[in-house]
């Protein structure tokens, strides 16, 4: 893969706030989410509510986790991130959709 060139911006930055919420233990705030990235917080903010209309987000009154698009329950109920899963197995979970 060609890591030079040109990238989309946007794009970047809501993957970093998609792997920053992938790592979490918890649901985080925005101010965590902010400080985790080093953006400002307007963009974040846009960039989470784009996140949490695709389903890819999830928010809770003050917190954000991952949406139910990038989790699965685990057969003890915990939600599992699928950004940690190998790819082969991810994309087998979106075939199920």
């Amino acid at each position: 893969m060609n890591t030079k060139g040109k990238t989309i911006q946007s794009l970047e930055r809501g993957f970093m706030i998609l792997e920053t919420l992938s790592f979490a233990e918890s649901p985080l705030s925005l101010q965590d989410i902010t400080q985790s990235v080093k953006l400002a917080k307007t963009t974040v903010y846009g960039l989470l509510a784009t996140l949490v209309k695709l389903g890819y987000v999830e928010r809770t009154k003050q917190t954000y986790q991952l949406g139910l698009r990038l989790t699965i329950r685990s057969p003890r109920g915990r939600r599992e991130s699928l950004i940690d899963l190998p790819l082969a197995k991810y994309l087998f979970l979106l075939t199920l959709n």
